[in-house]
């Protein structure tokens, strides 16, 4: 696997990860929000978080991609760590289906602003990871985008350093270790 795939599909696995962590139990009388997403481009059909876990899924399943059922947490949010298990990281097509079908998940299911609390342990989550990557050697590895809200990328791409040599063996480690709550 490349130091790149290897990356984002580490980033992407400590996201959904830190995502999907179980948050303080929601009182009798909270009122959970429903959250929603926007297909872009082309329609305005707002879709609910369970309609657009089954598009990403029927998206990736359309493209060859191998994903497991999804569940939901008792919050109602997609598992997809869980659903992962299947997908082959090292393959390209795969990556670039995640990447293409994800668009599907951005505004609803891994919205992370109506969860304040869950939002601000995603964000920690991200820090320490970033401050992990920096203490294994690669010093110019960035911060993550502040605040994350769970749409789009945690890191700005760009900043990156996919050429460090360092980068590969530390992100191994400190996904594992953040993933773990360590």
């Amino acid at each position: 696997m490349t130091a790149h795939r290897l990356i984002v599909a580490g980033l992407l696995t400590l996201t959904v990860s830190a995502c999907t962590t179980e948050p303080r139990t929601p009182s009798q009388t909270e009122a959970i929000p429903e959250a929603t997403t926007t297909i872009p481009a082309t329609t305005t059909t707002t879709l609910s978080v369970e309609e657009a876990t089954t598009a990403f899924r029927s998206c990736l399943t359309e493209r060859g991609v191998t994903l497991g059922e999804i569940p939901f947490d008792s919050r109602g949010r997609p598992r997809l760590e869980l659903a992962f298990t299947e997908v082959d990281f090292a393959d390209a097509a795969a990556v670039q289906s995640l990447t293409d079908c994800s668009d599907l998940l951005t505004g609803g299911a891994l919205d992370l602003s109506i969860w304040p609390q869950l939002q601000e342990q995603v964000q920690l989550r991200l820090e320490s990871f970033s401050d992990c990557v920096r203490s294994h050697g690669v010093l110019t590895f960035p911060d993550p985008v502040n605040p994350f809200v769970g749409v789009g990328g945690p890191y700005p791409l760009d900043e990156i350093p996919f050429d460090d040599i360092d980068l590969e063996a530390a992100v191994a480690i400190c996904s594992t270790r953040v993933a773990e709550g360590g």
